[in-house]
């Protein structure tokens, strides 16, 4: 399904396009009204057409749901459409923080890493963890008060042991 397609329902206000096997995001979303979006388990690689096309809007989004894809990394400016996200769900990805966010079956980069957010989590007496490196990078996306990141192979950048 294209972007334009659902576009052209405005006064969607949930939209569920979860175990669809969907490879790419709908772009260009163009959905003022729309509230929540889930993207949960489907085959998404990479936000980029999010933060490249430029006519994604959804200012009225508050929760994005996409764990259970293949995601790598986030694309710097991928959540700025989307000025009044609070509540982001990444678990069961492939975040690891680091490197291009687009990787073929070697591991050989498509991208440079300097448009993408790095991930880093430290551990705190070992019960939570800090994010660091995420928040300004992700553009408008400062009313964020809950990012879940569980079961991803999240990188410490000093040693680079999985934390």
């Amino acid at each position: 399904v294209s972007g334009e397609t659902l576009s052209a329902a405005h006064h969607l206000t949930t939209l569920v396009l979860s175990q669809n096997r969907i490879d790419k995001v709908p772009s260009p979303l163009r959905l003022p009204l729309l509230r929540k979006l889930w993207l949960g388990g489907n085959r998404l690689r990479s936000l980029r057409e999010w933060a490249e096309d430029g006519s994604t809007w959804l200012p009225s989004l508050e929760t994005l749901l996409l764990h259970d894809n293949q995601l790598v990394a986030l694309h710097h400016g991928c959540l700025t459409a989307m000025p009044l996200l609070h509540s982001l769900e990444l678990d069961f990805n492939s975040i690891t923080g680091y490197g291009a966010e687009d990787r073929d079956a070697e591991g050989d980069s498509e991208s440079e890493d300097d448009d993408l957010v790095p991930v880093k989590l430290s551990d705190q007496e070992g019960v939570a963890y800090r994010l660091s490196g995420l928040w300004h990078p992700l553009g408008t996306a400062s009313r964020l008060v809950s990012i879940s990141l569980s079961d991803n192979p999240i990188m410490a950048p000093e040693t680079g042991d999985q934390v």
